[in-house]
């Protein structure tokens, strides 16, 4: 969410000061949900010092568009993002959140 939040933000700084109709659409990991699953359950697991197992199943419902593709790649360096950094506040964060709802 971090690379997102920097590209939506440079992307809006960057609008013209004419009207018209202006579109973005960033795409950081274009994966399937379940391969993304994957990834973030494989990046978790060395900086929490946990299992985190992940069971993938069959999707039966798709409220949503079974298929949803950007094709704006992000330039993170450009944007001064870190995708290891991104992963170690997310850490971070879970941590926090854990030790501070725990009795």
């Amino acid at each position: 969410m971090s690379l997102l939040a920097r590209v939506y933000r440079a992307f809006v700084e960057g609008l013209p000061a004419a009207a018209g109709l202006y579109r973005i659409g960033p795409s950081g990991y274009p994966e399937s949900q379940g391969a993304f699953t994957l990834r973030l359950a494989s990046e978790m697991r060395p900086r929490l010092g946990l299992p985190c197992p992940v069971e993938l199943r069959r999707q039966v419902e798709f409220p949503e568009p079974r298929v949803r593709i950007n094709v704006d790649v992000p330039d993170a360096s450009a944007l001064g993002w870190s995708e290891s950094a991104a992963w170690d506040d997310m850490a971070h964060y879970y941590e926090g959140l854990y030790r501070t709802r725990r009795p």
